[in-house]
């Protein structure tokens, strides 16, 4: 129970201290102290809502995480691999979980999968197309409205040359190409 209400949840192989729902809730159990006598261990109580929290990686989206604490061990799990190891069983690292449809805080059990990488990219191209194109590119250095400046200047008569000094940071034969 969660709060007076009866939830189903499903309790993570490595600790029956964690469990997720199939909405994607990650839940700890609260210990019961109350009544404890000297030496003895206190009572597995209700179940508590994690929050978890939107850690940002270099070169991931900011997915969702928590601490869990296992065997005196404390360890950031991601929840969308979390809710899956509850449900499905435990992977290796070079498993990865998928977001269906690339949503990555949707953790609802019907939207995750295991896969392999290139799974999980054929997936990113389907539900978004590349991605990775144009200044959505990590590292990319010009905008849609550098290249359409760019391409105004260029059909106005001015060389690439002298449209590259207006842009230091870029290869002059990168302002060619883009015009």
């Amino acid at each position: 129970t969660i709060n007076g209400r009866v939830i189903a949840v499903q309790a993570h192989p490595l600790s029956d201290c964690y469990a997720a729902d199939l909405d994607g809730n990650v839940y700890r159990r609260e210990w019961l102290r109350t009544g404890v006598k000297r030496g003895g261990t206190p009572e597995r109580g209700d179940w508590v809502r994690v929050k978890p929290l939107a850690v940002r990686s270099p070169y991931t989206p900011p997915y969702l995480r928590f601490s869990m604490t296992v065997d005196k061990h404390r360890t950031l799990k991601t929840v969308h691999r979390f809710v899956l190891e509850c449900f499905h069983g435990l992977r290796d690292k070079r498993t990865v979980v998928r977001h269906l449809n690339d949503v990555f805080d949707d953790n609802r059990l019907a939207n995750l999968s295991y896969g392999t990488i290139n799974e999980n990219v054929k997936d990113a191209f389907r539900n978004n197309g590349n991605y990775a194109e144009g200044e959505r590119n990590g590292r990319a250095k010009l905008t849609s409205e550098d290249v359409l400046a760019i391409r105004s200047r260029k059909a106005a008569g001015e060389t690439a040359k002298a449209i590259a000094r207006d842009y230091p940071h870029v290869n002059p034969a990168s302002i060619k190409n883009a015009a």
